[in-house]
């Protein structure tokens, strides 16, 4: 096949799946508002006021470029994701580089990995949603190849500090990428002066990575008073429950896709040096999966960045054991075949076995990953016209109790206080412990806030055909009345807008 027809091919299937996937979700509206406000004059903050600004984002670096696009009014529901699929574009790339030039795999092999990772549904939803997810893992991937696999440290220093302004742990993955380089160092066979040059090398580049750190996070105290973003206390919850349901986030994602069982491979290619980093950043990859408590979202976002890694090692473990070119490409076209259904919600795993490891507790019932994409989408859009209909129907710089926040917060224009405390400071002692969703550990009632006298204790948006829901809505927030709030209706077009409205103010 001509290279040129075999590239825009592939191309093509990237770009019609990812088409398939598209999404923004409600948690990337939250960089949003921090972005839309930073534009316009008001500083780093998600609320306008003369507080202290609270860190309620995880990817600095992210939500200054979301800023300059909303400087010119450039649509970030298209221009972020799209920005994120030029970086899976480049991952693409970049893997297709390292198996013709590291390791030595043929052009045709490596041309159908490249087909396997984008035929990888995670790969295709996680390319956009509007979060910094595919930038993170391209960057951590990138960094490895340059350090780990090409000792390339000065054109890994760029690469580097995006990675640790990017999200709020890039300095951990700046360090797995040199614990792997400490195993490949076990396998090299150089000459003591090669290792003494590489060591000075390494010194250099810690010291700048480590001097970008510290300036940064003197900047981040000094605007913030604070040395970790409020994101960091806001879903950080250490317990058995946690590794537990770290655990089960991982064996969803393990049998809801299947090919990852392939890392095993890993363990039996030769050629330690090279290919044993892999496996190191793999493990890396889950450990901190499970050890955060996995994630919420859908189809393993925290499991992203282990995608590269896993099929640089099936496509070199074909390349090293099957030796027929022909089987190569039947082996990998087989597993292109397999991976294609997940994409339609059809998994070779029945749901009565994935559905053990049920890890989303804010559900009693078990969701698929499909399903929970849909679910996610679906409550983005949802949430993005309840915030333009309360942006129609108050006052800007009004006050609202809110638990899914990054919608209402970018287009309402309205002051909110998160019950999940991700902009909002919560005392930890409200804490519930019971199980909760991964991201959900800290949760407060709306009446934590009554204090504050917030102008509206909560919103929804219904349609107006469905009197029922309507009733029903309103008849379960009278129990209220008695802490002074009033549910509100207003027309809203085919919907009506219910707000439950301080009845003092």
């Amino acid at each position: 096949m001509n290279k040129k027809i075999a590239v825009l091919f592939l191309l093509l299937l990237h770009t019609l799946l990812v088409y398939k996937f598209w999404f923004v979700c409600d948690d990337a509206f939250i960089s949003f508002t921090f972005s839309k406000n930073f534009a316009d004059g008001n500083g780093l903050r998600f609320n306008l006021g003369n507080h202290i600004p609270i860190e309620g984002y995880s990817n600095f670096l992210w939500v200054m470029m979301a800023s300059l696009f909303e400087f010119f009014n450039l649509n970030l529901s298209f221009f972020v994701p799209f920005v994120s699929y030029l970086f899976s574009c480049f991952l693409c790339f970049r893997v297709y580089r390292v198996l013709r030039e590291i390791y030595g795999v043929s052009s045709i092999i490596s041309y159908l990995t490249l087909l396997l990772v984008v035929s990888f549904t995670p790969f295709s939803v996680w390319t956009t949603s509007g979060l910094a997810t595919m930038p993170f893992a391209t960057m951590i991937f990138y960094v490895f190849e340059l350090i780990v696999l090409r000792s390339n440290f000065k054109k890994a220093l760029i690469p580097s500090i995006i990675l640790v302004l990017l999200r709020v742990e890039g300095i951990l993955w700046i360090i797995g990428v040199l614990i792997s380089l400490g195993f490949k160092g076990f396998f090299n066979k150089n000459s003591k002066e090669e290792m003494l040059v590489r060591f000075k090398d390494l010194f250099a580049y810690s010291l700048v990575i480590l001097g970008v750190m510290l300036i940064y996070l003197n900047c981040r105290y000094n605007y913030f008073n604070e040395w970790l973003p409020n994101t960091v206390h806001a879903k950080s919850s250490m317990s058995s429950f946690t590794l537990e349901r770290g655990f089960n986030y991982v064996a969803v994602y393990f049998l809801s896709f299947l090919t990852p069982f392939l890392l095993i491979l890993g363990f039996f290619l030769r050629n330690k040096e090279k290919t044993f980093p892999l496996v190191v950043m793999s493990g890396g990859v889950l450990a901190y999966s499970v050890l955060v408590g996995g994630d919420f979202m859908t189809m393993g976002r925290f499991l992203l960045p282990i995608l590269p890694y896993l099929f640089i090692i099936i496509s070199v473990f074909v390349s090293y054991y099957i030796k027929n070119k022909k089987s190569q490409v039947i082996v990998l076209v087989l597993l292109i075949a397999l991976q294609i259904p997940s994409s339609f919600n059809y998994h070779l795993v029945p749901e009565s076995i994935r559905s053990k490891f049920h890890f989303r507790f804010n559900s009693s019932v078990y969701r698929g990953e499909y399903t929970q994409w849909e679910y996610m989408k679906n409550n983005s859009l949802k949430w993005a016209e309840l915030g333009k209909a309360l942006k129609s129907k108050t006052n800007k710089g009004e006050t609202l109790v809110a638990g899914a926040i990054g919608n209402l917060g970018y287009y309402s224009d309205l002051f909110i206080y998160d019950r999940f405390g991700l902009v909002t400071k919560i005392v930890k002692k409200n804490k519930r412990q019971i199980k909760r969703s991964p991201g959900h550990d800290v949760v407060v009632p709306i009446t934590y806030f009554l204090d504050r006298k917030p102008d509206y204790l909560a919103a929804s948006l219904i349609e107006t055909n469905n009197k029922n829901k309507i009733k029903k809505n309103a008849n379960s927030w009278k129990k209220y009345e008695k802490n002074g709030y009033t549910p509100i209706s207003h027309d809203a077009g085919s919907q009506t807008l219910i707000i439950l409205k301080n009845s003092s103010k």
